[in-house]
């Protein structure tokens, strides 16, 4: 992922092994013994079942604080880390169009008033709260996509992407807005330009790295 593509800025890299994707702050993966990038990776999107995904970070901001051995950040396994984002995938059928159409939903940790912090999703915690029989109280965005609409004239699916970004048609391309938002201009967009390339828009509550996963969830789900 590169920032301005006339000058282009690294940002986020990824590497897929079986059904996830590891993400990388570098470039270029470092090489590793067993073609698992893990202590390279700042994060990894994993395949959780059919059209489900986590984004998990490598590491903890709650657990990494404290210097003892039972931070979830330890050893090199991502399945008990910080969780930074949920993300699903289902289809609906249209009648009119006589095909199915991509859904997708998103839950995000919520954003605190500072704009700079935002709830951590643990899960040393979660699993402390459940052994004392303590509801599990976390607070979240939810975020859907925008569904394109039937068009009588053109006989076709319609979806009006933001900035003229959206250049090419791709199964691929989507616009994500905050529940009881679907009117404003959306949070996050991705869609093809070219060949091979695609264009990503997003802003708050999103960061990059849950931008970067979201859209990765879609090269690992096929309808």
């Amino acid at each position: 992922m590169y920032l301005d593509e006339a000058q282009p800025r690294f940002v986020l890299s990824a590497k897929r092994v079986g059904d996830s994707f590891f993400i990388s702050q570098y470039e270029s993966f470092p090489e590793s013994i067993n073609g698992v990038p893990e202590v390279s990776s700042c994060a990894v999107l994993r395949t959780c079942s059919e059209g489900y995904f986590k984004l998990f970070l490598n590491g903890c901001e709650a657990c990494d604080k404290k210097a003892d051995k039972y931070t979830c950040g330890s050893g090199h396994s991502f399945d008990n880390r910080q969780l930074l984002a949920e993300i699903n995938h289902s289809v609906k059928r249209v009648k009119e169009a006589n095909a199915d159409m991509r859904c997708l939903s998103v839950k995000l940790p919520e954003v605190h008033e500072d704009q700079q912090t935002r709830d951590v999703w643990c899960p040393r915690m979660e699993q402390a709260r459940k052994s004392n029989n303590a509801e599990l109280k976390t607070r979240h965005f939810r975020l859907h996509n925008k569904l394109p609409e039937w068009n009588e004239a053109l006989q076709s699916l319609v979806l009006r992407f933001n900035k003229g970004r959206v250049l090419a048609p791709s199964a691929k391309n989507f616009l994500i807005c905050l529940d009881g938002q679907d009117n404003g201009e959306g949070v996050l967009q991705f869609g093809k330009t070219r060949k091979r390339r695609y264009a990503l828009d997003f802003r708050h509550p999103v960061s990059p790295l849950q931008a970067f996963g979201i859209c990765l969830s879609f090269f690992n789900w096929n309808v």
